[in-house]
């Protein structure tokens, strides 16, 4: 039958890297005499087709050809293969196709072959490395799996390529101590396909270098330089020092230096070296070193200090004196001295002036003065002409030790010139007075002084004394006379190291007791003077009872202090009972206002309202006078607190005279106070006998207490307390321990009348006018061995040994006479005395 089978291919490739293609075979038949016709539904029919090896095995199917055209060629079926290549990409397949049709013609088969297209193919590199490095250049070892013949690599993933060639090849002009990265490509020759291998990574060798982490030298010695990486390089070393200015000096270079260390002498720059740093013991420095490669220069630095030494500057001799004439004449020369007073001068000549080195310049002398603990230093600039330095006087007595060394503008000190002297003791005149009334508060006074004057023992020889010791005085607020009064009732005695000066004069002055008065007492010796200035107070006495009844202790008895209807009861200070202070403990009690953070009462406000826990104050009468529910017509202050808990607040008035009152929230519920209550006492004043006033004047008047009256009442019985009758028919006096008789209180003594007994020959007088002279009174008097006292006293001029003949109208007391009582008694005032015994 004329039936015709064909297989056809077609193909595409998949690239290089896979190296296969992938062919589509199919197959068709025809009928070349008329249209096809049949068709097989039962599905046995089948088709299978095969491809270099490869069958899709039989395919199972139903058709219809329904009258398919002549010559027309209908196809049975078709597959893609995928074909791998050899090798070099190259591949030629055979296939066919079988197909049996269940019906006529039973089968039908047809095979064929073809070339496929070749496909181009890459080298593969089987091996790229890195053999060797120099400090700039690098060598490469590669090998590929096919024939290349280009070969190219780049540097750091940069974009461009450099040729090279061969298996081995070297890279120069790298930088020293570098770390890269390396990727090759290569053409492979059949193909002409580039193959790109992954990065390697080098690191070029480092160039030698200075491995001391610091330079350190002294100037004018060797530098020691020890080196890493020396085999690497040759390498030259440029030495440098900074100039004042911050700037770098090159001083010294040398080239092809390689080995392990090496010790550069720069003695030959010492000067250079010392004049870059005329200001500093040390000198920066660094050392560069480095190398020339592909025309630049790689280098490293290292940095250090360059020492100054053997630079401390000369000085040997100073001289000192004392200066002040008036110590030297006391102490006999100008090298010794006195404590207090004086001048040290000390003197640096020209001709022994500091003499700097190596550049660096004169700045100062330290000079340090020191005996013990005593230490004085003073600095002086330098100078070329002669130097005085004054310390002045000396504190502290003992042997002194001069010290000075001189520093230069570097700081370097020279050695230190000691010299020693003298100091000897001495202090100024010290000198204690006292100026008392007698009594306390009268006119007559009494002098108390001590002085001390300085032994300057020199050689066992005491040079000092007293010169002169002196007063003046004016009253408080007044200018001193000009003249002072000579004090020569002086005794003299020694103690150690001083002559102790003294007087004690029980009648000095008689001065108003209504003024104070200030003294000027000064006291002079052979080196200087010294004044102090006590007072002569106005006199109080310690209790004055007034004719009013008012009673002062310790307070003057002015007008206004007299006159005062207010108070019985005057003291200057406070008044203290079993460790209390009364007039301490009124004031608590009034104490609370703005300053402890009270809070005002305004015009107006109402005191049940002030139930919150706090200090308040109302500081004016006339606004107590318009508050609601005010106990008080006073100012006071008031304090809010907890009462019996927290829901039951408590309100206590301190008035600022001294009454109060307290009251308690009755109830939170209702809102209700409870009556204000007296605090203190019934009146809220002390002018009600209340147990608080009582025991106020109990702690006004302790036990020992004197209560003066008028009134023949035993204060215990109004007040308390034990009271006895005390000093009856006595004049109380104040206790003076200086006086056997005053010496301790209670004592008793004296009398009202003073007897006197008289003999004949115990006084024989003749009391007249001088010379007829009615303004002048003598007295002539022999005693019974028969001396005569002859004085006469004219307009207030005192003369001696005045004839008996030239005394007129002369009265002659003589012959026995009886003993007479005489009467002794002061004015007086009676009056009632009390003392407190529990």
């Amino acid at each position: 039958m004329p039936y015709e089978a064909r297989v056809i291919q077609s193909h595409t490739s998949n690239g290089s890297v896979a190296n296969s293609s992938n062919v589509t075979v199919t197959f068709q038949i025809r009928r070349t005499d008329y249209a096809m016709i049949g068709y097989n539904y039962e599905g046995n029919a089948y088709w299978r087709i095969s491809c270099d090896g490869q069958s899709t095995g039989n395919k199972y199917f139903t058709f219809d050809w329904n009258y398919h055209p002549q010559n027309q060629w209908w196809t049975v079926g078709s597959h893609t293969f995928t074909v791998a290549h050899n090798g070099d990409g190259s591949k030629h397949i055979g296939f066919d196709g079988y197909y049996y049709t269940g019906i006529s013609p039973s089968d039908l088969g047809a095979s064929g072959s073809a070339t496929l297209t070749k496909i181009p193919r890459y080298a593969n590199i089987t091996s790229f490395k890195n053999t060797a490095t120099t400090v700039n250049s690098a060598t490469f070892y590669w090998t590929a799996d096919s024939n290349c013949d280009v070969l190219q690599y780049s540097l750091n993933n940069g974009s461009t390529w450099s040729n090279a060639s061969g298996s081995t090849f070297s890279i120069s002009g790298l930088s020293p101590g570098t770390s890269y990265n390396i990727k090759i490509k290569v053409r492979r020759a059949d193909s002409g396909l580039y193959t790109t291998s992954n990065n390697i990574s080098f690191t070029t060798k480092s160039i030698a270098r200075i491995s001391n982490s610091s330079l350190s030298m002294n100037i004018g010695g060797s530098l020691s330089l020890s080196f890493s990486n020396y085999g690497n390089n040759k390498s030259f070393l440029r030495f440098y020092a900074q100039k004042t200015d911050g700037n770098w000096q090159q001083i010294s270079t040398v080239s092809n230096i390689q080995a392990s260390s090496y010790s550069w002498n720069l003695s030959s720059y010492s000067s250079t070296l010392y004049s870059l740093c005329p200001n500093s013991n040390s000198l920066k420095i660094k050392v560069i070193c480095g190398v020339s490669l592909n025309g630049k220069e790689y280098t490293n630095t290292v940095s250090g200090t360059a020492k100054v030494t053997n630079s401390n500057p000369a000085f040997s001799n100073f001289t000192f004196q004392n200066t002040d004439s008036k110590t030297v004449s006391i102490v006999g020369n100008t090298q010794n001295m006195i404590s207090l007073f004086g001048n040290l001068r000390i003197t640096i000549t020209s001709a022994n002036k500091a003499v700097a080195k190596n550049s660096a310049t004169m700045k100062y002398y330290n000079i340090v003065v020191s005996s013990g603990n005593t230490v004085v230093s003073k600095k002086s600039n330098y100078s070329l002409s002669d130097i005085n330095v004054d310390i002045g006087s000396l504190q502290s007595a003992g042997t002194y030790i001069i010290r000075i060394d001189a520093v230069d503008s570097r700081g370097n000190a020279s050695a230190v010139v000691s010299k020693t002297f003298v100091v000897y003791p001495y202090h100024t005149p010290a000198i204690s007075a006292s100026i008392d009334r007698l009594n306390g508060f009268e006119a007559e006074t009494s002098l108390k002084l001590t002085s001390l004057i300085s032994k300057i023992n020199i050689a066992g020889v005491n040079k000092n004394s007293i010169q002169n010791l002196q007063y003046r005085y004016a009253e408080s607020g007044k200018p001193f006379p000009e003249t002072y009064t000579q004090l020569n009732n002086y005794t003299t005695s020694e103690s150690g190291e001083d002559f102790v000066i003294t007087i004690n004069e029980p009648q000095f002055l008689t001065l108003d007791i209504n003024k104070t008065y200030t003294f000027e007492f000064k006291v002079l010796d052979k080196v200087t003077s010294y004044t102090i200035s006590p007072n002569a107070n106005q006199g109080v006495s310690a209790m004055n009872i007034m004719d009013n009844g008012n009673i002062l202790m310790g307070v003057t008895p002015d007008e206004r202090n007299v006159k005062d209807t207010k108070a019985n009861l005057l003291v200057q200070k406070d008044i203290k009972s079993k460790g209390r202070y009364v007039m301490e403990q009124i004031d608590k009690r009034a104490s609370l206002d703005a300053s402890d953070g009270g809070i005002e009462i305004p015009a107006g406000a109402d005191l049940n309202n002030y139930k919150t826990i706090g200090n308040y104050y109302c500081p004016m009468n006339t606004t107590v006078k318009t508050l609601k529910n005010c106990p008080t017509n006073y100012a006071f202050t008031m304090e809010v607190k907890y009462g019996t808990g927290n829901d039951y607040p408590k309100q206590i008035i301190y008035e600022y005279f001294g009454g109060g009152f307290e009251r308690y929230f009755e109830s939170v519920g209702s809102k209700a106070w409870k009556p204000w209550g007296s605090r203190f006492n019934s009146n809220n004043s002390f002018t009600v006998l209340s147990n608080a006033v009582k025991s106020l004047y109990l702690l006004m008047h302790p036990v020992g207490s004197i209560v003066m009256t008028t009134s023949n009442s035993n204060p215990g019985d109004t007040f308390g307390g034990t009271w006895q009758s005390w000093g009856s028919g006595r004049v109380p006096v104040g206790v003076d321990t200086n006086q056997a008789e005053f010496n301790s209180s209670n004592k008793t003594g004296g009398s009202k009348t003073v007897s006197h007994h008289h003999t004949r020959g115990s006084l024989v007088a003749n009391i007249g006018a001088v010379d007829n002279d009615s303004t002048s009174i003598g007295y002539d008097a022999t005693n019974k061995s028969g001396v005569l006292y002859d004085f006469a006293f004219s307009h207030g001029n005192l003369k001696t040994n005045i004839p008996a003949s030239r005394v007129n109208h002369a009265t002659t007391v003589s012959g026995l006479t009886a003993d007479t009582q005489v009467t002794n008694l002061q004015p007086y005032v009676t009056c009632y005395m009390w003392r407190r015994t529990a």
